[in-house]
């Protein structure tokens, strides 16, 4: 190689090397500012969840007050609807809740708090005698029976079921007892027989609505007994010229003449649903359950007693006369 190609090469070479170098640089250069930005990026998305969550924290915290600024927020009442109304008529449910459901001493208590009428369920024996229980269980927590076995109410005679009491000191009553003891004492005692369960191969339903009427009849209580049902198996039995109905849904019976409907919290009781039922002559018993928090228990009794009822079947009778106490909302006297 020549002196010549020598001195013309070097230089191409030393070129080669130095973009070689620029290049790398370039491309480091490069690398490390996709590193900060993406370091950055990372840095931007942690804080934007942080936003995000402090956001949501706020947020819950303003549902929060709002949802206590609704609580606390006074009910307005129209003074017509409640001055110039028919008084309320209070059913217990199920007796009465104190001192245990579904016994004598419930109902007397319901009789001394001077209520309109009493609801009771009931459930039948093996020898198609009508007892008080709430369901057939013998076993469920619901009857609060001592020592109650595994067993239907429908498999055990009346002698069978009288060896056992409710929380071991009351007597598990029979309708008849009630009736008995209730002459002279209420405007009106409703008969559920919703809760009584399919029928079992040993029953026959026919025999138990011809039972309940009987044991109406028995104790000339056609004027205050009502028998409740939602069964069109169990109506069809029953003789409507002499003895009054209570229907356990919202739906208009029209092929029976129904005296009562007794609607649940669940279901909707619309001014429009409370006329369509006292044009088809019956009344409207809203049920009330045993609400826990006592803003809307009020606010339960408010928004139905507004819709036109003059029933209202309650839990717990003193707190619904403080109710009535606050709203100045007159309650039905035992004469």
């Amino acid at each position: 190689m020549s002196k010549k190609q020598v001195f013309i090469i070097i230089p191409v070479l030393i070129c080669i090397l130095i973009g070689a170098i620029y290049f790398a640089w370039l491309e480091s250069t490069k690398s490390s500012y996709l590193k900060e930005e993406i370091n950055r990026l990372k840095i931007e998305v942690a804080e934007l969840k942080t936003e995000k969550e402090v956001l949501l924290e706020n947020i819950a915290e303003l549902k929060k007050e709002l949802e206590e600024i609704k609580a606390n927020l006074p009910i307005i009442i129209p003074d017509l609807n409640i001055g110039f109304r028919e008084p309320i008529r209070i059913i217990t449910h199920s007796g009465y809740i104190d001192p245990v459901p579904h016994t004598i001493e419930a109902i007397k208590k319901a009789i001394d708090l001077g209520v309109y009428g009493i609801e009771i369920d009931i459930q039948f024996t093996k020898d198609y005698i009508p007892i008080l229980l709430d369901v057939p269980d013998m076993s469920s927590p619901f009857n609060q029976i001592t020592g109650g076995i595994d067993k239907n109410c429908t498999e055990l005679t009346l002698k069978g079921i009288k060896q056992y009491k409710v929380k071991g000191l009351y007597e598990i009553p029979t309708l008849d007892e009630v009736l008995e003891f209730l002459k002279g004492k209420t405007n009106l005692l409703i008969i559920d027989t919703t809760w009584m369960p399919v029928l079992p191969e040993n029953m026959d339903r026919e025999k138990e609505v011809m039972v309940i009427q009987d044991t109406i009849s028995r104790h000339n209580a056609e004027d205050f007994a009502i028998i409740q049902t939602a069964d069109t198996s169990f109506t069809k039995y029953i003789n409507f010229d002499k003895y009054k109905v209570a229907w356990n849904t919202s739906d208009i019976q029209h092929d029976y003449n129904i005296s009562f409907y007794t609607l649940n919290p669940g279901w909707e009781i619309t001014p429009e649903k409370v006329k369509e039922i006292h044009q088809a002559g019956a009344e409207v018993i809203p049920v009330n359950v045993a609400y826990s928090d006592a803003k809307a228990e009020e606010k339960f009794y408010l928004t139905t007693l507004l819709k036109g009822s003059k029933y209202i079947m309650v839990d717990y009778v003193e707190n619904f006369k403080e109710f009535c106490k606050k709203y100045k909302i007159p309650i039905y006297e035992k004469k």
